[in-house]
């Protein structure tokens, strides 16, 4: 049966000073900046697999790499920032929520910990262009000692996946390799939808992959993606599109400001009402 994309409703902002309350469809932008950094992410496993990369570290934060310079290279400026931003509050919200579960950082993780992630993530696309990126120290925040060696940063990860990128760009030039495929299984909301077509329309205009890739949106049990290296398949699950919306809500970013109404979501009621009291 087809279900329907829930949105985080009201709620108030975890961390001072992360995010104000939100202009209508600001939800729906968290939501598709971090459904996009998503798939980045696992088109960049699928390079990896397709083209046997050697990796010297984890292959997670390989793909996270890839992932953040799709977005310096792929999106304007005013994209880019945003982009960067809610996917940066998306791991913060990760990171309170398992605070607030009581849960210990799981070290033995083949992921690194989501503050960790949030600040490679600005750091490379602020090295992109520190100059005109400068905001980005302050929101969502990157400390001087780690921001002056961004620049070197990306320089270093531009340099690694540059030649990969021209290789896919040839194939698409002779007109070899493939462009992936979707194939969206479940009702989303339009906006989201008209997101992933855009985004395999935008890979497939840039780049072909060295194998056909299937990008599946499917219910699957819980809120994560995944490649599948056995069948060269994206799997997106529409629980982690809907997680999403709840790190929306956790970080503060909402479409209305009424707490009292009813919404969706998974914060205690303590977190809730310190929120809500914290904005009268």
């Amino acid at each position: 049966m087809r279900s329907t994309l829930l949105f985080a409703g009201p709620a108030g902002c975890l961390a001072a000073g992360l995010a104000a309350p939100a202009a209508a469809g600001e939800v729906d932008r968290f939501v598709e900046s971090n459904l996009l950094a998503a798939l980045y992410h696992e088109i960049g496993h699928a390079v990896i697999d397709g083209y046997t990369l050697p990796i010297y570290a984890s292959e997670e934060d390989a793909a996270d790499t890839f992932s953040a310079l799709l977005i310096h290279a792929w999106h304007d400026e005013a994209e880019a920032m945003a982009m960067v931003r809610d996917t940066a509050l998306a791991f913060r919200g990760e990171d309170a929520l398992r605070v607030e579960d009581g849960q210990e950082l799981a070290f033995w993780s083949i992921y690194a910990p989501d503050l960790q992630r949030a600040y490679d993530a600005v750091c490379l696309v602020y090295g992109a262009a520190p100059e005109r990126r400068a905001a980005l120290l302050s929101d969502p925040g990157l400390p001087d000692e780690r921001a002056q060696f961004c620049a070197d940063e990306f320089d270093l990860a531009w340099s690694s996946w540059e030649p990969v990128l021209d290789d896919l760009a040839t194939l698409r030039e002779v007109g070899e390799g493939s462009v992936p495929s979707l194939d969206i299984q479940v009702a989303l909301a339009p906006r989201i939808e008209r997101a992933l077509v855009s985004a395999v329309t935008r890979i497939g205009g840039a780049v072909h992959l060295p194998m056909p890739v299937r990008i599946e949106v499917a219910l699957c049990g819980e809120a994560n993606a995944f490649y599948d290296y056995d069948h060269d398949t994206i799997l997106m699950c529409r629980e982690y599109i809907d997680h999403f919306a709840v790190l929306a809500e956790v970080m503060g970013i909402r479409d209305h400001t009424d707490c009292g109404s009813d919404h969706v979501g998974r914060k205690s009621d303590r977190l809730r009402r310190k929120d809500c009291s914290d904005d009268r």
